[in-house]
């Protein structure tokens, strides 16, 4: 995959086609392989070319998520406060489209801000997040950002030294993984009962 979205965008580029939602999307996954290859400053610079892109064309839905990418970055580079500004940004954006993005969600952007709040060891916004996420979450059948939120949830819990929460919550998930038969939460349940 990694190579046809470096050929698509060349072969773009070359030919000197007009930029659309599609293209910009290719450049965001190209973007995303610098950022898992650990090239953040490359990632950022594009990511901020892609967000002038969007914003010529009127690609809300790509400006929702360059900035979620942008404020991963940023966390990546530990530049907390930055990542969450993007996160707002964002999630502003959710707000006037009134409605979640493919790919970026409300669960999901509150979800990654508890994750910066969790790594600046702030458990109140952690865990407000988390609510907010889970809540969310919940409302659409989101499988994913469930589990998201509620393994995270246990870790806030656990950081605080709420045993009984984090028994509630193991219980919670548990009861969730098994309706959904999703696979990786039931590895906690098994962690959960040991010794």
């Amino acid at each position: 995959a990694e190579k046809w979205f470096f050929l698509a965008i060349n072969i773009m580029e070359q030919q000197g086609w007009p930029y659309t939602p599609l293209s910009t999307r290719l450049l965001r996954q190209r973007t995303y392989i610098f950022r898992k290859r650990g090239l953040l400053q490359a990632a950022e610079k594009e990511y901020r070319r892609i967000e002038e892109i969007c914003s010529q064309i009127g690609d809300v839905y790509g400006l929702v998520h360059t900035y979620q990418m942008l404020g991963g970055v940023n966390r990546d580079k530990g530049q907390y406060e930055h990542a969450l500004a993007y996160y707002q940004k964002a999630l502003a954006l959710i707000d006037q489209a009134g409605e979640d993005v493919t790919g970026s969600t409300r669960s999901g952007i509150w979800n990654t801000m508890a994750h910066v709040y969790i790594l600046q060891r702030n458990w109140r916004e952690a865990f407000e997040m988390l609510l907010m996420a889970l809540k969310h979450a919940q409302q659409r059948n989101n499988v994913h950002e469930v589990i998201s939120s509620l393994i995270k949830l246990l870790y806030v819990q656990f950081e605080q030294g709420n045993i009984n929460d984090v028994n509630t919550t193991i219980r919670e998930l548990d009861q969730f993984a098994i309706k959904h038969s999703y696979q990786d939460a039931l590895v906690i349940r098994d962690i959960s009962k040991a010794p």
